[in-house]
């Protein structure tokens, strides 16, 4: 089990996203909340946050975070290359929801990759 490098806070007023990432950044939480409230103007934000919330571990549930998760994929990557699991989640999260569901397509096709090379 690798180290999770970016984590939700188990002490955030919503979810935790925003103390997570001060705390992984070394900055003040107050800055972060101030920028994602400047961002609600935007829609990237509000969506990122979102992201967020559904691809970071909480940091007091580390056991249910690296478990295999739809198909799978990210989490076999993540054993395999040696990345960090929420940074994939997030980047494929991300992907999934800029791309319109064309991801979620080349996210099963990976699904078939991975599960070849994992069989090698």
């Amino acid at each position: 089990m690798s180290a999770v490098q970016i984590q939700r806070s188990a002490n955030g007023w919503i979810a935790g996203v925003c103390a997570g990432l001060a705390k992984h950044f070394d900055i003040p939480v107050w800055i972060v909340r101030m920028a994602w409230i400047l961002g609600v103007i935007c829609v990237v934000p509000f969506l990122f946050y979102f992201v967020c919330v559904v691809s970071l571990p909480k940091e007091n549930n580390q056991e249910a975070f690296y478990k295999p998760k739809v198909l799978g994929v990210c989490y076999d990557l993540s054993k395999t290359h040696g990345t960090d699991l929420s940074l994939l989640r997030v980047f494929a999260s991300s992907l999934a929801l800029i791309s319109f569901g064309v991801v979620a397509l080349i996210y099963l096709g990976l699904r078939l990759v991975v599960a070849k090379q994992s069989k090698n």
